[in-house]
């Protein structure tokens, strides 16, 4: 736009000039894998938390925790994920899931 401008009001010599281009995150088109790898880790964390927030049963938790385990795998499987997150994730779903079934369960003295 810069040197448009210039030949526009007469700097001939500019129109052969090479444009500077910036590099930063609003000229950048592609995505860097380890970013969309951080992004991956988060949003399945986001579902994690979505998914086991709201059942109405036991066996819709259960169900709901296998969901999401399937989806973390297929992640892994599609190379979104690497092993290692893929077994952090589904700690951290296991988790969430033995305590929420705990608590449902035993209720609030369970001795988790």
């Amino acid at each position: 736009m810069g040197n448009a401008l210039a030949v526009i009001l007469g700097a001939v010599e500019r129109e052969k000039a090479v444009p500077f281009l910036f590099t930063g995150s609003r000229n950048h088109r592609g995505i860097r894998p380890e970013l969309a790898e951080v992004r991956e880790v988060k949003a399945m964390m986001a579902v994690i938390d979505r998914e086991l927030e709201n059942y109405k049963s036991l066996a819709e938790l259960d169900f709901r925790a296998g969901y999401v385990a399937g989806r973390i795998y297929e992640k892994e499987a599609a190379g979104c994920i690497t092993p290692g997150h893929k077994q952090d994730l589904i700690n951290i779903l296991y988790t969430k899931y033995e305590t929420i079934r705990g608590l449902e369960s035993w209720g609030a003295g369970c001795g988790l």
